[in-house]
């Protein structure tokens, strides 16, 4: 992966089905609006770091590891069947785009895009999205450490505990109900920490580009 970003092009030899990624031209210049809505939920327009057509990407109430963040379509659609094929692409296009941001923000070689589509897939928000999270390396190990660490300091029971643990073995998904969420004005600070990194790819590719007709 370029360390950019780049998108294939739809036509064209093995020289140039690639092109670099406008990434200014999902800045939200092209939607003014200051609230979007998550279901039942507003997202206040600070907590959204790339906007597509029909597609917005925000940061996370109870993210599960460090860059952690939604897509979601626009128009609030509960059941991913019911979108429209214009949504559908719009979604996972905005996805790539946004896999690709956090690989380069987090230097990371990973990431999952996950969707829970329904209840028994471990769907608690009424509103199609997509989670994705940059990936390392036993990067879960620490998380449940400090779980289990919390069990007990709690003093929590061992039927309370194995219970839990049973529950949370049949629930699927990164759908934490049970996590602390985060202040609004942290999901705001870390939407304008990776608007910032958009720009600053732009500026880079900008700079590369100028570099390659330099050397022409």
């Amino acid at each position: 992966m370029n360390k950019l970003g780049e998108e294939k092009s739809s036509g064209g030899g093995e020289k140039n089905n690639k092109k670099k990624i406008d990434w200014m031209k999902y800045n939200g210049d092209d939607d003014l609006r200051e609230k979007y809505s998550f279901a039942q939920w507003p997202i206040e327009r600070g907590e959204v770091f790339l906007w597509n057509s029909l597609s917005i990407a925000f940061t996370n109430l109870k993210p599960v590891l460090p860059g952690h963040v939604l897509v979601s379509p626009k128009r609030v659609v509960a059941r991913f069947q019911d979108l429209t094929r214009e949504e559908v692409s719009d979604l996972f296009h905005t996805a790539r785009l946004v896999a690709q941001l956090l690989v380069t923000k987090y230097k990371a070689d990973s990431y999952n895009i996950t969707l829970q589509d329904g209840k028994a897939s471990g769907q608690t928000v009424a509103h199609v999205h997509l989670h994705i999270m940059p990936r390392f390396p036993h990067d879960f190990d620490k998380l449940r450490k400090d779980n289990e660490a919390k069990k007990v300091g709690q003093g929590e029971k061992k039927e309370e505990k194995d219970k839990k643990e049973n529950e949370e073995k049949q629930r699927p998904g990164v759908d934490r109900e049970e996590q602390k969420p985060r202040t609004r004005q942290d999901m705001i600070d870390e939407a304008l920490e990776l608007r910032e990194w958009m720009k600053t790819l732009a500026a880079k590719q900008e700079e590369e580009e100028e570099k390659e007709e330099g050397k022409n």
